[in-house]
């Protein structure tokens, strides 16, 4: 571990979200009316690219959305290397805001947990672009898997995060590698096929903002978080860095694979915490 970082967080530093004032909501009103019109519009354009199976014009659209829900929320990404184009990458986790900042660079098929699929609006849009649904049952585990192997040689690009939940934007939390085991699960040459590669992502809020802003963790409800992001007037960054790319067949066991995973993850987000990269 990394000198200053640590794997939890002390009740005293978690901030909670500060009611919306009334200059907040009349700059985040007319963002969510504008980008419920363009939403409702590109998933339009989405479905039809999908009923002819159009992936890289569905690839263009996921990008320009994201980028520009990205712009309302005031934010500018900044990418360093470049991501694979099928197989599993591997990401910290620390807001839904992960999700806009990666597909702006690299859509693919996220892992999420099965209550996703049942929010409000943010459900049918995780459907549509095809996310995976985990359950946490054990009794379930092997079929997960099986999913997740059947996505991969698919040649989709699968983006998971280990980390099981989110975090504060200070820390890197351990990594689960019970997923991983989906790049083991054939035979042969087949076992060791799968291209993988990390992804760190980094929220630098400027001086007007509390550092765990952008968090979405703990306590904090979705619905107040994006209200309070979309409402606030200041312009940040998101760093994006991917690690170098590798193949699971280089490790002999998931565990091998999250271990080297995360010190990826970890010294790419050092950097960024140092302040090197500000």
């Amino acid at each position: 571990m990394r000198k200053g970082i640590s794997y939890t967080w002390t009740p005293k530093e978690i901030k909670p979200i500060k009611p919306i004032t009334g200059i907040e909501f009349c700059i985040l009103l007319p963002k969510i009316v504008i980008f419920s019109i363009i939403t409702l519009k590109l998933l339009i354009l989405f479905g039809i690219f999908q009923m002819f199976n159009l992936r890289g014009l569905n690839n263009f659209i996921l990008k320009a959305w994201s980028k520009f829900a990205l712009f309302l929320c005031g934010f500018q990404v900044v990418c360093k290397g470049s991501g694979i184009k099928s197989g599993l990458i591997v990401s910290n986790h620390i807001s839904w805001i992960d999700i806009l900042a990666i597909m702006s660079v690299q859509p693919g098929r996220f892992v999420a947990k099965s209550e996703v699929g049942r929010w409000f609006i943010f459900g049918i849009l995780a459907k549509v672009v095809g996310t995976i649904f985990i359950e946490r049952n054990p009794a379930k585990i092997l079929k997960q898997l099986d999913a997740l192997e059947e996505a991969l040689k698919s040649e989709n690009l699968v983006i998971l995060f280990p980390e099981g939940t989110s975090s504060d934007g200070q820390r890197i939390l351990p990594f689960n590698s019970g997923l991983l085991q989906a790049v083991y699960q054939g035979e042969g040459k087949e076992k060791y096929s799968t291209k993988v590669q990390s992804l760190t992502i980094f929220y630098c809020s400027n001086n007007h903002l509390d550092k765990d802003f952008f968090a979405w963790y703990h306590s904090r409800t979705l619905a107040g978080h994006i209200f309070k992001v979309l409402g606030t007037r200041h312009r940040s960054k998101i760093y994006i860095t991917f690690g170098n790319k590798t193949r699971s067949g280089n490790f002999s066991n998931r565990k091998e694979l999250a271990k080297f995973l995360f010190n990826q993850v970890l010294n790419n987000f050092s950097i960024h915490l140092s302040g090197a990269t500000k």
